[in-house]
């Protein structure tokens, strides 16, 4: 073949090369230019990937991203998602207590809450919405079935113990230093005339008040009176003939039931108020009271733990908080069983023991726990679970 005739050929073929890179498409997921590439153009006819086919076209080449950087950034922003996604890392598995199986599902808080200590939180919820408290801090959620989303951040100026809501969603804060305190709308709070934690009904306009010591106050309307825990009713206890009561009969009724209260909860029509019991020996137990003040139900055995978190009632089970155990019992106060933290661990799935700062009935028969934990990077979490009898 002639020689210029395949000079003439390789031409057309090199031609139709350099003219199928202007003309193709961008391909998808292509890393885009630097941002501070340096682009001239003359025209606004553009190619798919952005850049004009204008001869003056410039690019700095030394200032796009390399194959070898873009690889970094995506796994530094990987790593940064799992860093965050604590959820992920969770493996939460079903436990056995007394003879029936717990299983707890993970429900994601779309924003990771790190606290500085474990028990430094206290939550209450009203309707569809949580309020965890940090000392100063109290944030609001929103509770949907698949997640825990975050609302808004209220700075408070005193560090609060507990925060609880009324039958009405009025917002109370309470502390054993300062005085308890109602959250206006605006953020800012009305001091009441009462230390001391404040459990508030969500059934009846009243709440408890208690400073740790046996005397427990009834708080209505701003009004305060003692209320009593001797199940007994006062009116009924004056008819009766005091000839037959012995002098010992009449010490024992004269106690307290607690000498040292821990928890008062409101659940459904009950009170549940746990604590050192007056038994001669202080061994941890709890009590549920109707709204009268008569014990109906009283803990059979000694609760294993230090001091009472949290507890609430089931139709058929009162579910306790000690921090990384949980006891569970039937409503008359029979014993059904005692978890070790090691078991706890298990069913919420976390490398370290938790801690269960709250347990909420709710109304599809699930249990909503708040918990906190610390991972492997010494960061404490607040996890959330949804815990079902299966």
């Amino acid at each position: 073949m002639n020689r210029k005739i395949l000079v003439f050929i390789l031409a057309l073929s090199l031609s139709a090369s350099f003219a199928g890179c202007k003309t193709s498409p961008m391909v998808e997921n292509t890393a885009p230019t630097a941002s501070n590439t340096e682009i001239h153009t003359d025209t606004e006819t553009k190619q798919p990937n952005g850049l004009n086919t204008d001869t003056d076209t410039v690019i700095d080449k030394s200032e796009l991203i390399s194959s070898e950087d873009i690889k970094e950034i995506s796994d530094t922003d990987t790593a940064a998602e799992k860093d965050t996604d604590t959820e992920n890392t969770l493996s939460p598995s079903s436990i056995d207590i007394g003879g029936i199986t717990f299983e707890s599902e993970p429900i994601p808080f779309d924003k990771a809450l790190k606290i500085s200590d474990m028990e430094d939180i206290d939550c209450t919820i009203f309707g569809d919405t949580l309020y965890i408290l940090e000392k100063k801090n109290l944030r609001t959620y929103t509770i949907t079935d698949s997640s825990i989303i975050k609302e808004n951040d209220i700075k408070l100026d005193n560090k609060y113990e507990r925060v609880d809501a009324d039958a009405f969603g009025n917002i109370y804060l309470s502390d054993s230093k300062f005085n308890a305190a109602l959250l206006n709308d605006d953020g800012t709070v009305t001091e009441l005339d009462l230390t001391g934690k404040l459990a508030m009904s969500k059934v009846m306009n009243f709440g408890l008040n208690s400073n740790g010591k046996d005397i427990i106050r009834k708080y209505v309307d701003g009004e305060i009176e003692e209320w009593l825990l001797d199940g007994t009713d006062t009116d009924t206890a004056a008819e009766e003939d005091t000839d037959t009561q012995t002098d010992t009969d009449k010490d024992t009724e004269d106690q307290p039931r607690f000498t040292k209260i821990s928890d008062i909860e409101f659940s459904g029509n009950h009170i549940l108020i746990g604590g050192s019991f007056n038994d001669g020996k202080d061994t941890l137990r709890a009590a549920v009271f109707d709204y009268d003040g008569n014990q109906t139900a009283l803990t059979d055995n000694k609760i294993s733990g230090d001091n009472i978190v949290s507890m609430t009632e089931t139709d058929n089970a009162i579910i306790i908080s000690t921090g990384s155990n949980l006891s569970l019992w039937q409503n008359d106060g029979t014993e059904i069983g005692q978890t070790k933290s090691s078991e706890t661990a298990v069913l919420f799935g976390t490398e370290n023991p938790v801690w269960i700062n709250d347990v909420f009935s709710m109304n599809d028969g699930s249990v909503l726990m708040i918990c906190s934990a610390e991972n492997d990077k010494g960061e404490i979490n607040v996890l959330a679970y949804s815990v079902r009898v299966v």
